[in-house]
């Protein structure tokens, strides 16, 4: 019932326990009203996505992209190592020449150019239910921190293949078949390709060899999806693959697939 109001009744509004205006999250794409929320103390990410309205019927939850400041920091320092670490092999290689060293230090220095393009995203591997209910009963029903961004990407119905293939290119998504599939697709992998180590960036952040033995079976394909053809570092004599190289491929998969869906 409304209250009725009478001359000189006074009307006191209390701010809301634990309420500050000054930590915030960003929602971005498929939830009913995306903008920055301001958020309580101990708030966690199904109640602010509530507050938001949920999921629109397009959200593609599986792609959804969760990113934090203080991650970005790390994944920052981190992503320097990777930039010296790989100065640091060009110049050792600046101390020899030879026709094979040059085509190596020019596929090094393509590779760097690459590198210096790419900003860390802060992402954090995530999987939303299918319902907000669902969520707060997950491990992913997460405490919000200050800047926090979560977006959630229409629905997607393609792989992605990239790197040696002779097309890289999307292919639309079919449940009934597997990485082979899709890189046949792309054309096939070139004469460059190293097919052993060939990996996945799931639409979710994850990321696994297609690969996986004998005696395993090999991972398993989704929608939105990435399928990474490396390139066979043992082309190139000069260059002893070591794990930075490794590292800053995964580093330029990782992402390309996290600023596919942002």
């Amino acid at each position: 019932d409304k209250l009725k109001l009478f001359p000189d009744d006074k009307v006191t509004i209390f701010t809301i326990p634990d309420w500050d205006e000054s930590v915030q999250i960003t929602l971005k794409g498929e939830v009913q009203f995306p903008g920055i929320y301001s958020i309580r103390k101990g708030e966690r990410l199904a109640s602010v996505i509530e507050r938001a309205g949920g999921y629109k019927e397009e959200a593609f939850l599986y792609g959804a992209v969760f990113s934090r400041e203080d991650v970005k920091k790390m994944q920052q320092v981190a992503l320097e190592k990777q930039r010296d670490d790989l100065n640091n092999i060009l110049k050792s290689m600046l101390a020899t020449s030879s026709k094979e060293n040059n085509q190596a230090l020019q596929l090094l220095e393509n590779l760097k150019g690459k590198l210096d393009d790419i900003n860390s995203t802060g992402r954090i591997t995530i999987d939303l239910p299918s319902s907000v209910n669902a969520l707060k009963e997950s491990i992913y029903n997460i405490v919000i921190k200050n800047g926090d961004t979560l977006f959630i990407p229409k629905k997607e119905d393609s792989v992605l293949v990239m790197g040696e293939v002779y097309n890289p290119t999307s292919i639309i998504y079919n449940p009934n078949e597997n990485g082979d599939f899709y890189i046949d697709k792309a054309g096939g992998s070139n004469i460059n390709a190293n097919d052993d180590n060939i990996f996945i960036v799931h639409a979710n952040g994850e990321t696994e060899q297609l690969y996986k033995g004998l005696f395993s079976s090999n991972a398993k394909v989704l929608k939105g999806d990435l399928i990474i053809v490396p390139l066979d570092f043992s082309l190139y004599n000069s260059i002893e693959l070591t794990r930075d190289l490794t590292d800053i491929l995964y580093k330029l998969a990782f992402s390309a697939a996290a600023l596919k869906n942002i």
